[in-house]
């Protein structure tokens, strides 16, 4: 494309002098525009969004719990504390509830 528009400058630039008419302006123009394939127009599809069901949050929530309890389960394993397990468990049920929540409002 840039090559193209450096023949349009040098073409113009010689008009400007006066080395070719307007007519040869033209037809010379003509000629490059020809190489430069055309945009098609893409047709535009409406997609309709599917209604999220109600059942998304409850299996959310599940996931969530069972999500929360392996984690608090594999630092139990780790760690041997159980009450650092629950913590950790308990702020990763937070961070993922909180998730879920702001999921809901969009």
């Amino acid at each position: 494309m840039t090559a193209i528009l450096k023949e349009l400058r040098l073409l113009e630039a010689e008009h400007a002098r006066g080395r070719i008419t307007d007519a040869d302006l033209a037809r010379r123009k003509a000629e490059l525009m020809k190489d430069i394939p055309d945009a098609f127009e893409v047709a535009n599809t409406d997609v309709e969004p599917t209604p999220a069901s109600d059942n998304n949050s409850w299996d959310m929530l599940a996931l969530l719990l069972i999500a929360a309890a392996l984690c608090g389960s594999a630092v139990l394993l780790i760690v041997g504390d159980i009450f650092m397990a629950m913590t950790f468990g308990i702020t990763v049920l937070a961070a993922l509830t909180i998730k879920l929540f702001l999921s809901i409002e969009d």
